[in-house]
């Protein structure tokens, strides 16, 4: 797919643009720092993976990496004075959640064990100390039991915990559970934006990237935004590159009503809850798009602080569109 010719595409497409840099914060709202440690804990998942770092093999994700991301990320929130920032923001909603697996994982093991057959009956403590100690500690709840139709002898949980962690290393504390048969990441990721990041000396580069069209083949289109954040926390673009943007996505416009406008959760599995920071009391008109720009859901009259049901879409990647008067803003949204 094009993304895994990315880095050439873009060193050649940036040779002509003139950088720029920009001041900026590394310091945010406690709510913006929490919405984006997500993002920095990913981020810093990932990069022990690809430089084979030994915190590879704990649990917990290593705290210098993501707080470095972190703060990459806020210096680039906090540089409003630059439209690119608007882009991969607040228009495109541009996130790290989909590059690893942070929240969900299964076990797989024989369903005669006591512990299995109160897992499949919804008691807990299980039984097994082993067990209800990583349960305990990671506050891992079952979510689902797999017992295949009775066709098999070991079946499945998957469990959910909100805590961020290193979801493949907890699976290897399961090894030695009697019974045990496999563990992993329970999350079914789909190809989709993502954030290409690397850290030197002086400074952290963090490339936006947004994708669309039969995602979950492998996105057809891309675009991405580079950014270097320094150790002051200032910030440099270094412009963008790839394919045009859907039609109706655009930048927003400085000062618009549709500025205090924002969705969550996102993705989500069941429902959305669109929140207007100005608890302005407007009429929009709402439409939801597939990726191929076609309607799937439309309201002539809507009214904002107020949930969407998304039960009824299939998963994927979706665009959300509110209009006042001229005025349009697109927030990209993904089922799960």
């Amino acid at each position: 797919m094009k993304h895994y010719i990315l880095t050439f595409i873009f060193a050649y497409s940036v040779s002509t643009f003139k950088t720029q840099v920009f001041q900026s914060s590394c310091v945010a709202l406690e709510e913006v720092t929490k919405k984006y440690k997500i993002d920095a804990d990913a981020l810093a998942l990932q990069a022990v993976y690809t430089l084979n770092d030994t915190y590879k093999d704990s649990i917990e994700i290593k705290p210098s990496l993501s707080n470095k991301f972190l703060s990459a990320i806020i210096a680039i929130y906090n540089s409003t004075n630059h439209p690119a920032r608007d882009t991969v923001f607040d228009l495109l909603n541009i996130r790290a959640l989909h590059i690893r697996d942070m929240n969900h994982m299964y076990v797989s093991a024989d369903s005669n064990e006591i512990w299995m057959k109160n897992l499949r009956n919804n008691i807990v403590p299980t039984g097994n100390s082993q067990v209800d100690i990583l349960m305990n500690k990671y506050f891992l709840k079952k979510v689902t039991y797999y017992d295949f139709l009775g066709q098999v002898l070991n079946h499945s949980v998957s469990f959910e915990t909100d805590t961020n962690c290193n979801i493949l290393a907890l699976s290897k504390k399961f090894i030695s559970v009697p019974g045990y048969n496999s563990s992993g990441e329970n999350q079914w990721v789909i190809d989709g934006d993502k954030i290409y990041d690397s850290i030197t000396t002086n400074y952290t580069q963090l490339i936006f990237y947004h994708a669309w069209n039969d995602c979950p083949s492998g996105c057809i289109n891309g675009r991405a935004w580079k950014f270097r954040v320094y150790n002051d926390c200032s910030v440099e673009y270094f412009g963008s590159f790839g394919d045009a943007l859907p039609p109706g996505v655009g930048i927003k416009p400085n000062g618009s009503i549709l500025n205090t406008i924002s969705v969550y959760p996102n993705p989500s599995s069941s429902r959305i809850f669109i929140y207007d920071e100005a608890k302005t009391n407007t009429d929009y008109k709402l439409h939801i798009l597939n990726q191929y720009g076609e309607t799937v859901y439309s309201v002539d009259s809507f009214k904002l602080n107020t949930e969407i049901e998304l039960e009824f879409l299939p998963k994927g990647l979706y665009f959300l569109q509110l209009q006042y008067i001229s005025e349009k803003k697109v927030i990209k949204i993904v089922k799960e």
